[in-house]
């Protein structure tokens, strides 16, 4: 198939796969791939496609390592390499991430980074500027540390649009702050659309431990986002971390400062029994009065008390709200009715929903129903809808 320019493999035996190699091939995505064979895989299509600009790869690791010192020499081979995605809980090697940050023309990286920490301080040594036109980062990390902070520093391109970072533990308010104050003062800040900080990446975290962040030296959740601040085009943010005690300065500054938005997410991790927001459901509004285009809202909110009737707006501005992820949220019944009357004017249009994430979901469609809800939490709001 020599004008093949587009391939996709998964969930099939790899045995034929070099048949599909050709000098126009410019897009390999493989999934699902045993990570023993990544390499001679890897070579392959190195040798059989000089024209391949996006590899993007799911590997399955059984015990096996996938990244030989083979793969940094094999990978320079592609010239015009453009977007590399390795999506894999096998951490690459220092040597793998040096190469790519030296590559003029790399726009797209994913890697999970090594969890030695030793890749920080070569990134940072070196005069030559790194990643210079990098405009999508996904990261893998056990912790975001020193190293993770000496890879946005290292990051010298313009034009950044997406970073993400996935770790396997909780991110403290003080790293939060660290790694977003760095990637809000890059050259690439002004381009900077979204900006996601999640954990956990796996199932390898233990729900039922949640961590102690209530100390008292920790920072408010205003303070730790404050970087944020000067990203004025940011469109997507996302920071998941059970540190981040948001309340009503924090949501009231983040929708002036980035009208913008379309998606906005800071949730808790853990389920907490009788956990109170600090945020009251008005406490959301100057989200609506500023961010016209937001559709997506992931938030937790104090939905205990009736809600006054001075505090519903008798008009309220279009909003293009349509899912409202509010975690692990209390609401109880003699709040139902006026929180039900308070999201029917948040939400204008007819494909709602309504997410009660932790520990079960719920769906409020316009006719009312709610899936997978727990029989008190159907009882007190569904009819209210």
């Amino acid at each position: 198939m020599p004008n093949l320019e587009k391939l996709q493999w998964g969930h099939t035996a790899l045995d034929y796969i070099n048949l599909f190699t050709g000098p126009r091939l410019r897009d390999v995505r493989l999934l699902y791939v045993p990570s023993s064979t990544f390499d001679p895989i890897l070579r392959s299509f190195v040798t059989g496609c000089p024209s391949l600009e996006r590899i993007n790869v799911k590997l399955n690791q059984f015990g096996h390592q996938a990244f030989t010192p083979d793969f940094v020499p094999t990978i320079s081979k592609l010239k015009g390499l453009k977007s590399i995605q390795i999506d894999t809980d096998i951490p690459i090697t220092t040597e793998a991430i040096l190469h790519l940050a030296q590559r003029n023309d790399l726009h797209v990286a994913e890697f999970f980074c090594p969890d030695d920490g030793r890749f920080g301080i070569p990134l940072l040594s070196a005069g030559t500027p790194r990643f210079t036109s990098l405009r999508t980062l996904y990261v893998k990390a056990k912790v975001l540390d020193y190293s993770t902070a000496a890879l946005l520093q290292s990051i010298s391109s313009p034009a950044l649009q997406e970073v993400t970072f996935s770790t396997a533990a909780d991110t403290s308010d003080f790293e939060i702050f660290n790694h977003l104050d760095i990637l809000c003062n890059l050259p690439g800040r002004d381009t900077l659309t979204t900006i996601n900080i999640r954990f956990p990446w796996c199932q390898m975290v233990p729900w039922d431990q949640p961590l102690d962040h209530d100390k008292p030296h920790h920072l408010s959740a205003l303070e730790t986002l404050r970087p944020l601040l000067e990203c004025h085009n940011l469109i997507n943010l996302e920071i998941r971390s059970d540190s981040l005690k948001v309340d009503h300065a924090t949501i009231e500054a983040i929708a002036i400062a980035l009208p913008k938005l379309e998606s906005l997410y800071l949730l808790p991790v853990y389920s907490v029994p009788n956990r109170i927001s600090r945020v009251t459901l008005d406490g959301v509004l100057p989200l609506f009065e500023h961010c016209h285009n937001l559709r997506y809202l992931g938030l937790a909110v104090d939905a205990r008390c009736p809600i006054p009737p001075e505090k519903i707006p008798r008009k309220m501005p279009s909003s293009a709200l349509v899912a409202f992820n509010v975690a692990d949220s209390v609401v109880i019944k003699t709040a139902a009715k006026s929180v039900a009357a308070f999201l029917s004017t948040i939400f204008t249009r007819l494909d709602i929903h309504i997410y009660y994430e932790i520990p079960q979901v719920v769906h409020c469609g316009a006719d009312g129903e709610l899936i997978g809800a727990p029989d008190f939490q159907y009882d007190r709001i569904a009819g209210e809808f």
